[in-house]
């Protein structure tokens, strides 16, 4: 009780959507709130993985679950070896990326290839551009110019981390419209 108390409070202090204490074996030890079972799977699998022959390190992972993408944070628990992993995840929502595009002037969609699909998790953008731009982008994110909104265009350029593809748009109408311009007068 103790020790999930004080998780609850390490969670409220960095923000985090949860934060679990993980056996090395992946099983949940304790935590600041309950996952469901896919979640304690994806955790549990993460945590299999680490190779255990060299020095602990912290690390984090993109993954989704529960229908929601994460961006998960191990860090070891050493006393003084390695006794435990403690997970800290942060979800990555539209409240997010329109932060990120305060900071930056850039629209962005965080997305995740799911099998023969492509999800967008989070969007700076209108849920109707954003499937607009997620059509127009396909599967394996190449497409570069991408035509929304009506007469809006947005240079598109991705970048796959860890499996999580963000997807970074340039709104690139002033450019369009110059070009447009250009070919009249060349026409004329």
């Amino acid at each position: 009780e103790t020790i999930n108390s004080a998780l609850v409070n390490l969670s409220r202090r960095v923000q985090a959507n949860f934060v679990t204490l993980l056996n090395l074996d992946g099983t949940v030890f304790a935590g600041s709130s309950i996952l469901d079972s896919q979640a304690e799977l994806v955790l549990r699998n993460l945590v299999v993985k680490v190779d255990r022959g060299s020095e602990p390190a912290a690390w984090s992972a993109t993954r989704a679950f529960g229908g929601k993408l994460y961006e998960i944070v191990f860090v070891p628990f050493l006393a003084p070896d390695l006794v435990k992993w403690t997970a800290v995840g942060f979800e990555i929502d539209a409240q997010l990326a329109r932060s990120f595009k305060t900071i930056s002037g850039t629209d962005l969609i965080f997305s995740l290839k799911e099998g023969t699909a492509r999800r967008a998790f989070a969007s700076s953008l209108e849920e109707g551009t954003t499937a607009q731009v997620m059509r127009e982008l396909g599967i394996d994110g190449e497409r570069r110019w991408i035509a929304a909104e009506g007469r809006r265009y947005y240079f598109a350029d991705s970048e796959t981390l860890d499996g999580a593809t963000i997807v970074v748009l340039k709104d690139a109408s002033l450019q369009m419209k110059l070009l447009e311009r250009t070919e009249l007068i060349c026409m004329a």
